[in-house]
């Protein structure tokens, strides 16, 4: 094998490492992906409208301290918080028919009465195909304590 050939290899064996998890799901995946992406976007910019379509009627949310939140106090609360910034980690979808389980880690930046603050969470989100689309039907926010000396 020559010098080239083996080069070559390398590079086309990096190439497909370095493929994005998004073209290895399947397009149910990908639109699970797209969705939780809309939903965070939508929360961060207090987008009632899209909230909406995105949450199911029967929604239940419940945060890191066990409150428990319907589908309009949950909206609610979007319009009460104001996020500044998100990141999201790796997401893990799983899809059992007509149910989708997606969990992920992320860190959320607010502002809270002119404090800024910071917060990680290990969310779990759960997925309904109703009617041929899915919506949300449940979450749960799980904090990551901070680490610290």
């Amino acid at each position: 094998m020559s010098r080239h050939t083996r080069a070559g290899g390398l590079a086309l064996i990096l190439v497909l490492v370095a493929l994005p998890t998004f073209a290895q799901q399947n397009p149910e995946e990908q639109e699970l992906l797209k969705l939780e992406h809309d939903w965070w976007e939508a929360y961060k910019q207090r987008d009632t409208q899209t909230l909406d379509r995105l949450v199911a009627e029967d929604f239940i949310f419940t945060d890191d301290e066990g409150q428990v939140y319907d589908k309009p106090k949950f909206i609610a609360l979007a319009l009460q918080q104001v996020v500044t910034a998100y990141t999201l980690g790796e997401m893990r979808i799983r899809v059992y028919g007509d149910t989708a389980v997606v969990t992920c880690p992320s860190s959320w930046r607010y502002n809270i009465g002119g404090k800024d603050v910071s917060w990680e969470f290990r969310s779990t989100d759960v997925f309904a195909k109703q009617s041929g689309r899915w919506q949300a039907v449940a979450a749960q926010d799980t904090r990551i304590p901070k680490k610290g000396p």
